[in-house]
């Protein structure tokens, strides 16, 4: 506004708050590289350990694991976690409560969970010992719920105390979703492995030819002692 002597005496304008969406952007950045990341792999290792350090990195945060839970034998499992230079490996089987009560581990297994700080946390008082071994004073986790009793939830922490922010939590939840499905496709593509070299494996020592042609009249299938006994190459 001019005022009468020329001079500008108010001047008005309109602001938008573009954080949410560029909070959206970024995550849709991240999830794209990681699914890119993680396309070519089919071990269940590889797969789980490039995502907990891309998250963990993503975060800024001390560590990330995947946890699998087993409440009827009172007992949790963590393999291939990441962990920032400096922190002490977290990988392990553990009894369930040495990290929380009954009543926190029902709400780890049904929904987001974050503590800024388990010293000040009533919930995690109980587990103090294992958190201060584990250099972990905030942390966050979402689950996935998988057939039957057992859950896996995907873990993020800190060293500090933490302000978890929604963005966060919700960052969890998308990683977890994409990426626990291809850890299962990658553990029952190594079992039907297994299975099949135990069946060539017996096959081969039977003191008899075993052989497969399908209507083509193209071998899918010779034990040891029938390309033995024909000449044939596997």
């Amino acid at each position: 506004l001019i005022g009468v002597n020329g001079e500008v005496e108010a001047v008005t304008g309109i602001t938008r708050d573009v954080t949410e969406r560029k909070r959206v952007e970024e995550r849709a950045l991240f999830l794209t590289e990681l699914m890119g990341r993680l396309t070519p792999l089919y071990r269940e290792k590889d797969i789980v350990s490039s995502t907990v350090e891309a998250l963990g990195k993503h975060l800024n945060a001390s560590r990330c694991y995947f946890v699998e839970c087993h409440p009827d034998e009172d007992r949790i499992t963590i393999a291939n976690a990441w962990s920032a230079p400096g922190q002490k490996d977290n990988s392990g089987t553990f009894p369930l409560h040495d990290f929380a009560d009954t009543q926190l581990w029902q709400k780890v297994e049904t929904g987001a969970v974050m503590v800024e700080d388990v010293e000040k946390d009533p919930r995690t008082a109980p587990a103090l010992e294992r958190f201060h071994e584990f250099g972990i004073r905030s942390w966050a986790s979402h689950p996935f719920k998988e057939s039957g009793k057992r859950t896996v939830t995907l873990a993020v922490a800190f060293s500090e105390p933490h302000q978890w922010l929604p963005w966060e939590a919700s960052l969890l939840d998308h990683v977890i979703a994409r990426v626990w499905p291809l850890v299962g496709r990658a553990r029952s593509e190594a079992a039907l492995r297994e299975s099949r070299r135990r069946l060539r494996m017996v096959s081969d020592h039977v003191p008899a030819l075993i052989g497969y042609v399908d209507q083509d009249e193209v071998f899918q299938f010779a034990n040891g002692r029938y390309t033995e006994w024909f000449g044939l190459t596997t």
